[in-house]
């Protein structure tokens, strides 16, 4: 979840789980390069990548809907207030006007359903809910939250899936500004952290971590 306001592309148009990867299949080389990277920075196996059906409303005939079109986002498990209870992040604009929202974690072809329970325009972000337990299965986990703001100059690395691949993209930079900034949806201004890691489209809701593995802002 980026300063970067984009990220809508596209999406897989399975309703449930679409089937995992045989486990008797041999790895790919950049399969093991991800493996070697989530390794070092387990957060990394918490980001998942997000496909959104869009339908956006027509204020001329506020009875009908626009044609639909798809993109796709990044977000991150979280944990809730109970234990063992997860959710997922991402950013607000990667679930506007959703009629389907699916997720799909690194390395794994299954899709699953999302229910959006939450979303706060005013700081472009939206929680999300898988129900189908086998989503959280696994070595995923919630990832942290920093409980310290970042120094300017602090480094810190961008995971998420921008266009143009299906893997995950990990690109690293470090904190270039800190201060009160106004966000697109609703102009609101709040608390704003700029990086000069490079973002792309797709990118959008995905965490930005500190050498900790914690998220210090997304």
């Amino acid at each position: 979840m980026k300063s970067v306001r984009t990220g809508k592309g596209r999406k897989g148009a399975s309703k449930k789980a679409v089937g995992r990867k045989d486990s008797d299949e041999p790895d790919s080389p950049m399969d093991e390069v991800d493996d070697d990277i989530a390794e070092e920075m387990p957060a990394l196996r918490s980001v998942v990548k997000v496909f959104t059906t869009h339908s956006d409303p027509d204020f001329t005939l506020p009875w009908q809907k626009q044609p639909q079109y798809r993109s796709n986002g990044t977000g991150f498990v979280i944990s809730g207030r109970e234990p063992e209870e997860m959710f997922v992040l991402t950013n607000a604009h990667c679930v506007e006007h959703f009629t389907q929202v699916q997720l799909k974690r690194r390395g794994d072809d299954a899709k699953f359903t999302a229910k959006v329970l939450a979303i706060g325009w005013e700081c472009d972000l939206a929680l999300l809910e898988v129900e189908d337990k086998a989503f959280y299965e696994g070595d995923i986990e919630a990832v942290p939250f920093s409980k310290k703001l970042p120094r300017l100059e602090d480094p810190v690395m961008c995971a998420g899936y921008p266009v143009g691949g299906e893997t995950m993209s990990v690109t690293s930079g470090v904190v270039s500004r800190v201060e009160v900034t106004e966000y697109t949806q609703c102009k609101t201004e709040l608390l704003g952290i700029q990086i000069d890691a490079a973002i792309n489209s797709g990118n959008s809701g995905g965490p930005a971590l500190n050498q900790a593995g914690e998220c210090v802002w997304g």
